[in-house]
């Protein structure tokens, strides 16, 4: 029967990497690492190293340390291991392959360029308004969905090629993924509400869109599919405020007479600090799309 204590972190941890390694091949160390995410926030993870091979699965720490509270330490363990013995022995040169290859799987992210600094140093990307586009790399499907790696300059060079080549192929890639506009989204209609206190909903947007990628996983990118927003706006006849909901997704908001500018930039640094989790966490900022040149804008201060 399973000792009813419950460890600290410190001693989970610790724990946890001995008991995979236990149950791991001999040739296989268990070993727990940081990794630097979106907004430099950082995550434990625990891995497999190997000298002979640079790619394998991980998982965080954090998360599994809350399942142990719990399910406790059996199940833990064996969920690590589930998880990291789907190893693909496979060298990162070898995965990169030649760009012919590589340039129809590479995808865009958007991060906050100021919030991201460190790890820009190491990436090829592109300014884009406050924000960076940075580009990934996939490489194979998983059951919880695509495995992506970042594309680095060290890997812009074993291609052979310039940013702009890298951008320009991610942004082919871009036209072809599926986005979505998802009216009346009630959830985030409510709780911006809240934050602005109004007395009644006509004082606000009746409807409020939600606009993402069809896997609704790093959707923000959305906001790079001019062409999709030229069209919604047509649509409703309007220009349109766009919201940093988080790096999955934005709000398009079709633009009223009386717009606050700075009442909305409150309500976007509100909902970070309260509502969406610092690695996912988009700009502190407001857009607008206008119509009349077709091009996504920062609503200054």
């Amino acid at each position: 029967m399973e000792n009813t204590k419950k460890m600290e972190y410190i001693e989970f941890k610790e724990a946890l990497k001995n008991l995979v390694q236990e149950k791991s091949d001999s040739d296989m160390k268990v070993e727990i690492v940081q990794i630097i995410k979106n907004n430099q926030t950082k995550s434990e993870n625990l891995t497999y190293i190997d000298p002979n091979y640079n790619l394998f699965p991980s998982i965080q720490l954090k998360e599994l340390y809350q399942e142990y509270q719990v399910y406790g330490m059996g199940w833990c363990v064996e969920e690590a291991f589930s998880v990291l013995k789907n190893v693909k022995r496979i060298h990162e040169d070898q995965l990169m392959g030649s760009w012919e290859s590589a340039k129809g799987r590479i995808v865009v992210e958007l991060v906050k360029e100021a919030w991201n600094r460190e790890l820009l140093e190491k990436l090829p990307y592109r300014a884009f308004l406050d924000l960076a586009v940075i580009y990934r790399l996939k490489m194979w499907e998983c059951k919880s969905g695509d495995a992506v790696q970042t594309v680095t300059n060290k890997m812009m060079e074993h291609w052979k090629i310039t940013e702009e080549e890298l951008y320009e192929a991610a942004l082919a890639n871009l036209q072809k993924e599926e986005f979505e506009i998802i009216g009346g989204y009630q959830a985030v209609q409510d709780m911006i509400e809240e934050l602005i206190d109004v007395k009644e909903e006509s004082e606000f947007h009746e409807w409020m869109y939600i606009f993402t990628n069809r896997s609704r996983i790093k959707g923000a990118a959305a906001m790079l599919r001019t062409d999709l927003l030229d069209r919604f706006a047509k649509a409703q006849e309007s220009d349109l405020i766009i919201l940093p909901s988080s790096v999955h997704e934005v709000i398009l908001l079709p633009t009223m007479d009386d717009e606050d500018a700075a009442e909305l930039r409150r309500i976007v640094q509100d909902i970070n600090e309260k509502e969406v989790q610092e690695e996912e966490r988009l700009s502190d900022e407001v857009y607008y799309f206008r119509r009349s040149t077709g091009a996504v804008e920062l609503i200054p201060e």
